[in-house]
C-alpha cells in the first residue's frame, strides 16, 4: 500500500510540474523569465528568452550573433505557437515548438534546457 501511495505521489509532482497534461497557464510559467541553453555544449552557441508579455528573444553566435524576436502563445499544454517578427537575414516562418517539461523544450531538432 505504500508503494502505491508514492507511485500516485509522484504521479501527482510529475503533472504538477510538466506541461503535458497540465494547464496552459502552468506552461506559461514554465516559459517564463528563463534562459533556454542546448546543454550539449559546453560553450552554449544558442539561447532563447521568454517574457511574462507574450514575447521572446533567441540569439545565435553559430550566424553573426544572429537575434530573432517575436511572439509567442501557448496553444495547448505542451505546445507552443512562436511568431517571428523580426530576424537579421529575413523573417522566418512561424513554427509551434514543444515543451516536453518544465525543464526541457524542443525547438527544431535541439532540445534546450531552463538556466
Amino acid at each position: 500500500m505504500k508503494k502505491i501511495i508514492i507511485f500516485i505521489g509522484i504521479i501527482f509532482t510529475i503533472t504538477l510540474t510538466s506541461c503535458r497534461g497540465g494547464s496552459i497557464e502552468n506552461c506559461q510559467n514554465c516559459l517564463i523569465g528563463y534562459n533556454w541553453i542546448d546543454p550539449l555544449s559546453s560553450n552554449p552557441t544558442d539561447a532563447w528568452m521568454f517574457y511574462s508579455d507574450g514575447t521572446f528573444n533567441s540569439s545565435t553566435k553559430i550566424v553573426n550573433n544572429e537575434r530573432t524576436v517575436g511572439s509567442w502563445k501557448v496553444v495547448s499544454p505542451n505546445k507552443i505557437k512562436i511568431t517571428y517578427t523580426r530576424k537579421i537575414n529575413g523573417r522566418p516562418n512561424d513554427q509551434i515548438i514543444q515543451i516536453w517539461s518544465c525543464n526541457n523544450l524542443k525547438i527544431g531538432t535541439t532540445v534546450y534546457l531552463k538556466h
